[in-house]
This record gives C-alpha cells, sequence and structure tokens, in this order.
C-alpha cells in the first residue's frame, strides 16, 4: 500500500518534482484559502457583532478577532505559497511554502499555550473567589 504512494524526497533527490505531487499542493491551496478567507470575516462579524452586546466584552472580542484574523493572514499566504509550488515545482517555492508552513503552527502553538495559560489562570482565579480549588 505505502508503494503506491510518491514521496517527497524521492523526488528532492532526482532534483525533479512530479506533475501529480505539485498537483496535490495546488489542489490544496484553494481548500486552505477558502478557510482563511472565511474565518477572517467570521471574525470581523463577531467584532462588530460585540459592539450591538456591550456585554460581550469589545475588548475581548476586538484582541481575539485580531489574532484570529492574524492567524488567517498567514494561513492565507501560505495557500499562495502552495499554489506557487503548484504551478513552478522549484525547491525554492517549496522552502519557502515549509518556512511559512512552520510560521503558521508556531504561531497556532503559541495560542494554544497562551489560552491553556489563562484556562489555569482562570481556575485559580475562581478557586480564590470560592475558598477552595475545586
Amino acid at each position: 500500500m505505502m508503494e503506491d504512494f510518491e514521496t517527497l524526497d524521492e523526488h528532492l533527490k532526482t532534483g525533479s518534482i512530479s506533475e501529480s505531487l505539485k498537483k496535490e499542493f495546488k489542489g490544496i491551496a484553494p481548500s486552505a484559502r477558502f478557510v482563511a478567507i472565511a474565518n477572517i470575516i467570521f471574525q470581523i462579524i463577531s467584532f462588530l457583532v460585540s459592539f450591538i452586546d456591550p456585554d460581550a466584552g469589545v475588548g475581548a472580542n476586538f484582541i481575539g478577532a485580531g489574532v484570529n484574523i492574524a492567524l488567517n493572514v498567514v494561513l492565507l499566504q501560505l495557500a499562495n505559497e502552495m499554489k506557487s509550488f503548484g504551478n513552478s515545482g522549484s525547491e525554492k517555492d517549496l522552502t519557502t511554502l515549509l518556512k511559512k508552513q512552520l510560521s503558521y503552527w508556531i504561531f497556532t502553538g503559541a495560542l494554544i499555550i497562551i489560552g491553556v495559560v489563562f484556562f489555569l489562570l482562570a481556575i485559580v482565579a475562581f478557586s480564590m473567589s470560592s475558598g477552595s480549588l475545586f
């Protein structure tokens, strides 16, 4: 079964990227672009809705929307790099694509760590106000 799949290593050793591999990267690009644009639009709408309901916390929504928009801009850039690599198949475009993908995952990982820290701080704050940790 694994013999049926092409690997990137095989093509980099020979210095050529197959058309099917380029096609796969090019095929991913529209989906990534759609997700990024949809999320950016959703975050803008979410932020605007927070002005209608002041209890929703405009400041928190502003920060959350800004972070999510920035993350999705990186995803949009990644989609563009996938398309470029799919068109050219050059090692330079592949390197740029992988660097952009690394940026996306570092950004996502940092957001997860920040989220966990805020969650733990919320638990501690709640336990201090109620008098017990559990």
